[in-house]
């Protein structure tokens, strides 16, 4: 009996090793695409919504097709602190214009004030249909990518990880999920404590001086 509960913990504890070091592998993975990624070598903060987000989608012909935004929604309420995201039908800062047309691409506008975003205008060229994965998946991957400005990356180390941000993203709109990773980005980016996290995780897996090389705020 003893010889089977000490099996039993070390199973137990070998389970909670692995998912311990699983999550800390993806908070590292989030804070290197942010180091990446949000930060050009000229821009001393990363870019993102400062006041709550007006949403607004023209053009869903049906129930179903608003439904995909209702939920993409939700999920990303759970995640940003210092905003949230409410459907509107006039006066939106995001607004989302829907065209039933394949075979074009898409088109987005971000309106910056310093390093906040007033206004992003994205058009959606799509099937007739947003009920299938691949058109889900676009739809996720066009309005994220736009709650920040990301910029390609140029430096040494490139993190690739398969989501929303990855370097390769561009390419498989239509085949990238909205990722655990992508999730952390944003649970970051958009909390109160920021950039104290950022300097101290920074710090702690680089330097101070790196800290101050990829934020350029030597130069504040």
């Amino acid at each position: 009996m003893r010889q089977l509960l000490f099996i039993l913990f070390v199973f137990i504890t070998h389970i909670s090793t692995s998912y311990a070091n699983d999550d800390h592998s993806y908070d590292d993975t989030a804070w290197n695409v942010i180091r990446e990624r949000l930060f050009n070598g000229e821009n001393t903060k990363a870019f993102r919504f400062e006041e709550d987000i007006r949403f607004q989608v023209i053009g869903a012909k049906t129930h179903q097709d608003s439904a995909v935004f209702t939920k993409m929604i939700a999920e990303l309420n759970e995640l940003m602190e210092i905003v949230q995201i409410k459907l509107v039908d006039e006066k939106p800062n995001y607004r989302v214009t829907i065209h039933y047309e394949e075979g074009t691409s898409s088109s987005v506008s971000q309106v910056p004030s310093g390093s906040s975003i007033k206004k992003v205008y994205l058009h959606l060229r799509l099937p007739k249909s947003l009920q299938d994965k691949k058109t889900i998946n676009k739809i996720y991957f066009k309005v994220i990518r736009n709650l920040t400005t990301v910029y390609p990356n140029t430096k040494d180390r490139k993190t690739y990880y398969g989501g929303i941000y990855d370097p390769t993203s561009n390419f498989r709109e239509g085949d990238v999920e909205f990722h655990f990773v992508d999730k952390e980005i944003l649970k970051e980016l958009y909390s109160y404590n920021f950039y104290k996290r950022l300097k101290y995780w920074m710090v702690n897996e680089y330097s101070y001086e790196s800290y101050l090389h990829d934020t350029k705020l030597e130069s504040v």
